[in-house]
């Protein structure tokens, strides 16, 4: 079990969270910028016809 008051432990969680938030921000804004071209190559299908 780790014990709270190490420090290199908490030094390795603030690192695993930060890395974690990082990481869904850009997985989530990869989505986002995927969802909206999508959104425009529909606009554009429709446009066409």
């Amino acid at each position: 079990m780790a014990d709270i008051s190490d420090t290199r432990f908490l030094a390795f969680l603030l690192f695993d969270i930060i890395a974690i938030t990082i990481a869904v921000w850009w997985i989530s804004r990869k989505l986002k910028s995927k969802l909206q071209e999508v959104e425009d190559r529909k606009m554009r299908k429709r446009n066409r016809n």
